[in-house]
């Protein structure tokens, strides 16, 4: 039996009606200074609030400890964190991340996909001085904010507190959720050729047209670094185009108007097998999907390991294709999240 048999990740609630109104309150978390940090989840009645004075996440210090809390039997502690959140990435991303740096080994992952990006949730295991332990996190976003909930529990009593905190998870909520928009603000490219059309993508790519014919339009867009962020390196080209389907029948062709041109520059693409979608986002009637690394050699320095992401959109009207070229995710994370956040935003975003 492997380890994630042995660890359950509930993705829905297991405990009866009766059990969660006789067992169960749902608790109000008001004692931050912030009010947009507040919050309510459901508790069992054996748990108990251990945080004294807690600091809401500011832009200067981003990340903080919002509450802990503490059950008695089985032994556990649940911590809710909470992260301002200054650029467009998807929260499951940053997840693995956090994971990564504070060396748990992830068993079992249920990403959930929505308009605000990839959620993430994740069960790890760990060791400790103490013993073996296990958990839960789960990434949660509301506009600008992420609240990061963490449980902590030794491995043997993990299996006894999964539907505990799948209470707490399916229940937790801001006191003020707030309209659902983006971390950062977003900008529009405007296409009138070979039809009208407009893109979103985020404001801090700067965006520049590179030509506008009759059969197809094309803009670029640079990375840019953001303030609050002054410790990750800005890299990542992103490009978008429309195109007339006189000009390709079929997707690959429609994926070289973008790739030719850019393997012009002194970039070798290790990998160009598209696979196709089973859904494209609205308006689109298909999708395909290429993921490849990719080497960017520039003449008077050392190779860069790089990571291509493309997608070719099929449409009634015209084929749109827009591909990010960036760093590898072990390279420069952070790039990384914000090139794949910034083209689902790009091709979710596309009205005509």
């Amino acid at each position: 039996m492997s380890e994630s048999d042995l660890l359950p990740h509930p993705v829905s609630l297991n405990l009866s009606h009766e059990t969660l109104e006789r067992e169960y309150v749902n608790v109000t978390f008001d004692r931050i200074a912030d009010p947009r940090w507040h919050f309510r989840l459901n508790l069992h009645r054996d748990t108990r609030v251990a945080t004294s004075e807690p600091t809401p996440p500011t832009a200067e210090q981003p990340f903080q400890s919002l509450a802990l809390f503490q059950r008695r039997q089985p032994v556990a502690d649940l911590e809710i964190f909470g992260l301002h959140l200054p650029a467009e990435i998807d929260p499951g991303d940053w997840l693995d991340l956090w994971l990564e740096q504070h060396q748990l080994k992830t068993v079992s992952s249920k990403p959930t996909l929505t308009p605000s990006g990839l959620l993430g949730d994740c069960v790890c295991t760990w060791d400790t001085p103490q013993g073996p332990f296990a958990g839960r996190f789960s990434a949660l976003r509301w506009s600008d904010r992420i609240f990061l909930l963490s449980l902590r529990t030794p491995r043997e009593s993990y299996a006894a507190i999964a539907d505990d905190y799948f209470a707490a998870l399916g229940s937790f909520r801001p006191l003020e959720p707030e309209p659902d928009r983006p971390a950062e603000p977003l900008q529009s490219a405007s296409i009138t050729t070979p039809v009208a059309a407009t893109v979103t993508l985020p404001a801090s790519y700067t965006l520049q047209l590179n030509f506008s014919e009759p059969q197809i339009t094309a803009f670029t867009a640079d990375q840019q670094a953001i303030p609050a962020m002054p410790d990750d390196p800005a890299f990542g080209k992103l490009t978008l185009l429309l195109a007339d389907h006189a000009l390709a029948d079929h997707p690959s062709k429609a994926a070289g108007l973008y790739l030719a041109p850019l393997l012009d520059n002194p970039i070798t693409l290790h990998g160009d097998e598209f696979e196709q979608l089973d859904s494209a986002p609205p308006p689109f009637g298909q999708a395909w999907r290429l993921t490849a690394s990719a080497t960017f050699s520039p003449p008077d320095g050392q190779p860069v390991a790089c990571e291509l992401r493309c997608l070719v959109l099929w449409h009634d009207n015209a084929w749109f294709v827009a591909g990010v070229l960036g760093p590898t995710r072990h390279a420069a994370p952070i790039a990384w999240m914000r090139n794949k956040r910034a083209l689902e935003i790009v091709t979710a975003g596309v009205i005509f």
